[in-house]
């Protein structure tokens, strides 16, 4: 094969590599804990993140079998639906009240570049979802629920670029008791790939195309000598 035609060739290998590494979502649903045992910072490593000051919960002594109620939708005073089957998770040292200074912490294996946790029974304290980069600089921050919000469910999210820590908790701090929340469904999406994308194989063209003329040229040359030998 000419070599102009391996470095075409090299070209569309980078921009079919660069396509087909798709982005990936993992949600980490709770559900393989065992009531009041706390999470182990390695045991979700699998799935690539680890979770700090985190204890299994079963919602607020509920029954199990119930079905989770729409984000929104208020639940009724009744322990029959207040259980998501087992587990959410709340705060290892401050149980369901988790204020924002002591919030529940995910630390990533690699880059996301999305978020979300859902609460469950957000109410008058709400909900509240922090992301930081590998610097510890923040990205962004989601709040949901506040005064008027009565025991719903919510999920929050926040997008943005290098997220590889999030923190979430209560959107205030109140009184230890008031107000009680739990944690269900934390969702993230790896960054996208860091494979040179085809704008990447665009800027590489110019410099491939001189090559392969400089090594025709090279080849032309060498041809030339040999005819006049």
């Amino acid at each position: 094969m000419r070599l102009s035609h391996r470095i075409a060739l090299f070209a569309v290998l980078l921009c079919v590599s660069a396509s087909a590494r798709a982005q990936v979502t993992t949600t980490v649903n709770f559900n393989n804990g065992t009531p009041e045992i706390g999470v182990a910072p390695g045991f979700y490593a699998g799935q690539g993140v680890a979770v700090l000051n985190a204890t299994w919960s079963d919602f607020l002594g509920g029954r199990s079998g119930s079905t989770p109620l729409p984000d929104g939708a208020e639940y009724p005073n009744d322990s029959n639906y207040w259980l998501f089957g087992c587990c959410s998770i709340k705060s290892t040292s401050s149980g369901n009240y988790v204020p924002p200074t002591d919030p529940i912490i995910a630390l990533f294996t690699q880059a996301m570049q999305s978020v979300s946790i859902r609460g469950l029974d957000v109410s008058f304290l709400g909900l509240r979802l922090e992301a930081f980069d590998f610097n510890g600089l923040l990205v962004g921050t989601a709040t949901a629920g506040g005064p008027n919000s009565g025991g719903v469910g919510q999920t929050v999210t926040v997008n943005g670029s290098d997220i590889w820590r999030v923190e979430f908790s209560q959107d205030v701090s109140g009184t230890p008791g008031s107000d009680g929340i739990a944690f269900d469904d934390l969702t993230f999406t790896t960054q996208e790939s860091a494979t040179p994308e085809p704008a990447t194989v665009l800027l590489l063209a110019p410099a491939l195309c001189a090559i392969a003329v400089g090594a025709r040229r090279r080849k032309g040359i060498s041809h030339r000598k040999d005819v006049h030998r």
